[in-house]
């Protein structure tokens, strides 16, 4: 199982799914609003068929409603965003993942002549 974790405007990561399998690949692509919303159940409120529905995703993250009683899914998984697999945590980048050191980001200081 992976956990996924979504940054916040805040600065925090939220704990949002855990998706059933070994795959961080995997778990990406399934956390992915490509057709639907992968966090909106089978069906969505008209009763239409969520095309990224995936009964591997348990859902963590509560989900908004708006003032109109309208539920809004959540955001697809994108950089910086964690996964955590066998206790060890990655880090989503541009391209495939990094394992998270013990400091929030890599940063190196670039000289401005």
């Amino acid at each position: 199982m992976i956990k996924v974790f979504h940054w916040t405007v805040g600065g925090a990561p939220v704990h949002v799914a855990n998706v059933m399998t070994s795959s961080l690949e995997e778990a990406f692509r399934l956390t992915q609003n490509i057709n639907g919303s992968w966090s909106q159940g089978q069906f969505f409120e008209n009763r239409e068929e969520n095309p990224d529905f995936d009964n591997r995703i348990e859902l963590i993250a509560p989900l908004t409603v708006d003032s109109t009683g309208k539920t809004w899914g959540l955001r697809s998984t994108s950089m910086f965003d964690e996964m955590e697999l066998n206790d060890k945590t990655y880090v989503v980048k541009a391209a495939g993942f990094a394992l998270k050191s013990s400091t929030p980001f890599d940063i190196k200081r670039i000289e401005v002549a």
